[in-house]
């Protein structure tokens, strides 16, 4: 399938849209967290987005994918980017702030660009493209402040830990190009399967879930992740990353970071600083010089 040499206004809309459901999630994820574990969350969010995903299915009378190779690929999506970047950041934060792990993680449309360069045929990563993805970490580094960097380098191996979850997450991108027959609704469908199967025994051994007495609060939010932040958000991803391609797909994780600060006016009354409205600047001037060619 061939990508779209310049992405239209509706992938903007559709971009932000990503980032939107993707941002409020830390919102959600923190009122679940109070009695729900992190493993038991990310379960539940898999399992109520796959049976929404396959009654989807069901009512387009469309079906999942047929090939053994098709369901390799979504089996390497569920596990880079679900298991292994959850497992990595949720270890590597126990040392080292939430803003620096914010800076690391923003570090996927560097990975992304570079793998898309090497794994596929459609998205060279031009002088203009690099300059613009820099553009684009710059500015989030601007927003989340430039003392976040200040612990750089005096826990290691956690932050290593945070790049190899960015890492993870760039994989899956690239991963996800590779899968080009069937629909949207097929594809997010088998990867929420897939996802699903990696992620319930981790859930079983972690934290036993069996033994939880969650609140209402937490249900519901674990509710709104399933339908909010899994499934339209899936749906939107396979979406965008089969009409403009990887490398502009991986932008979503410059745009939440500003959702978050957006989320913070509109709910908790924040005034934006100077600094922020300067960084969303930056941040949507690195996606546009970034935009192919």
């Amino acid at each position: 399938m061939s990508l779209r040499s310049v992405p239209t206004a509706g992938d903007y809309l559709l971009l932000a849209a990503l980032a939107l459901m993707w941002g409020a999630a830390f919102l959600l994820i923190k009122i679940a967290v109070a009695t729900v574990p992190p493993f038991t969350i990310v379960v539940g969010r898999l399992v109520i987005a796959t049976a929404l995903m396959l009654t989807y299915l069901v009512l387009l009378g469309d079906r999942l994918p047929a090939t053994r190779g098709a369901w390799t690929w979504f089996a390497l999506m569920g596990l880079f980017g679900n298991v292994i970047p959850f497992a990595l950041i949720g270890w590597g934060e126990i040392r080292i702030d939430s803003g620096l792990a914010a800076i690391l993680v923003a570090t996927v449309p560097l990975f992304t660009a570079v793998l898309a360069h090497f794994f596929t045929d459609d998205e060279p990563l031009s002088l203009r493209r690099f300059a613009g993805i820099s553009l684009g970490l710059v500015g989030v580094v601007v927003l989340i402040g430039w003392e976040a960097l200040a612990g750089l380098g005096a826990t290691v191996l956690s932050q290593l830990a945070i790049i190899g979850a960015a890492l993870s997450y760039a994989c899956t991108n690239i991963i996800a190009r590779q899968v080009t027959t069937g629909s949207t609704a097929s594809a997010s469908a088998a990867a929420l399967i897939c996802a699903t199967v990696w992620a319930v025994p981790v859930s079983a051994v972690v934290d036993r879930p069996w033994n939880l007495t969650p609140s209402w609060d937490s249900l519901l939010a674990v509710a709104a992740l399933g339908v909010l932040s899994t499934t339209l958000a899936y749906i939107v991803y396979f979406r965008l990353v089969r009409s403009v391609g990887a490398t502009f797909v991986s932008f979503v994780n410059y745009l939440i970071p500003p959702i978050g600060v957006g989320l913070g006016v509109m709910i908790a009354g924040e005034t934006p600083s100077l600094r922020s409205l300067l960084a969303l600047l930056i941040i949507f001037t690195g996606i546009a010089a970034a935009r192919r060619p």
